[in-house]
């Protein structure tokens, strides 16, 4: 978790990944140790990375991790809340997020059906009704 309570997703199974991802956290010095010379190595010692690299991203905020990694050319990304999908511009410009009726509150915004056919895109009628509103229906 970041210092801004935000999460992220690290990955660096190869050696090339795992230094840069060293390089972003101002450790290059990290993959010249031989607990950490090697995947196999990393994997032996990965309570000791955690350590390290958890520490890191702690002490900053999402925004300053994702920076600092690609900079370094580092493997993240971020993991986003609820607040972060309404706010992304590639979630908007794909309609990602879409209004839907709903009975409590006239309107909710939902994720859009995944997959989308060209033919047959499908939609969302309404969110959830209320308890036994399709009683007739089903019996």
């Amino acid at each position: 978790m970041t210092a801004d309570k935000r999460y992220v997703s690290l990955a660096g199974s190869t050696n090339r990944t795992f230094r840069y991802n060293a390089t972003a956290i101002g450790r290059p010095d990290l993959p010249d140790d031989p607990r950490f010379a090697d995947n196999k190595a990393r994997i032996a010692n990965k309570d000791e990375l955690d350590r390290l690299f958890g520490g890191w991203i702690a002490a900053h905020t999402q925004q300053e991790v994702l920076d600092a990694f690609h900079a370094a050319n580092g493997t993240i990304a971020p993991i986003y809340g609820v607040d972060q999908i309404f706010e992304d511009t590639q979630f908007t410009h794909r309609g990602a997020i879409v209004p839907v009726p709903d009975e409590d509150f006239g309107e909710v915004r939902m994720q859009r059906l995944v997959p989308r056919f060209r033919n047959a895109p499908g939609h969302i009628r309404w969110a959830a009704k209320g308890l036994g509103a399709d009683n007739d229906y089903i019996y």
